[in-house]
């Protein structure tokens, strides 16, 4: 598992909070926000709040063996509490902002569900929804190839700010 053992420094970080309103997709509004502010890598936890429409993913082991997982269909539902979510805000290999998120839902009934949130099929509910963030100025995570699990994950890179900090 070395390929999962890597490890960046970073001193230079600081705390912020999103709120997302009402009838928003949440993905895309997230990746809006943070491009507004100049901020390229971050940590986000969302905090419980409601969604109009919810789609998740679970990923089982993946039967050939080609990959360690194989995220299946999304799983949609309608009109959900998010309990709670933890996302990680970084970039693909072309340079692209793309967020992973894994969070708890729960329906109006009591079932409880969770896994891969597809954000950008996520829409806040009537309420809006807060997010607090940390951000990194010289590091993040850029999306690559894992070779322990076959898939493209988060490795931790080092970069330069802007202003030259």
């Amino acid at each position: 598992m070395t390929s999962r053992i890597l490890v960046v420094e970073d001193d230079t970080v600081h705390d912020f909070k999103i709120e997302i309103p009402a009838g928003a997709w949440l993905g895309p509004s997230i990746l809006s926000v943070l491009a507004l502010e100049g901020i390229s890598y971050a940590q986000l936890e969302c905090q419980s709040g409601e969604l109009d429409e919810a789609v998740y993913h679970v990923a089982p082991p993946e039967p050939t063996g080609r990959t360690l997982v194989a995220y299946g269909e999304g799983i949609v539902l309608n009109r959900v509490t998010l309990i709670g979510a933890n996302a990680v805000v970084g970039r693909n290999a072309d340079g692209a902002a793309i967020i992973h998120c894994h969070g708890f839902i729960s329906e109006a009934s009591g079932k409880l569900h969770g896994g891969h949130l597809n954000l950008p099929r996520c829409r806040v509910g009537n309420k809006g929804l807060s997010l607090r963030g940390v951000a990194t100025r010289r590091s993040g995570f850029v999306s690559a190839l894992d070779r322990t699990s076959r898939l493209h994950v988060f490795h931790p890179v080092r970069e330069a700010c802007a202003d030259g900090r």
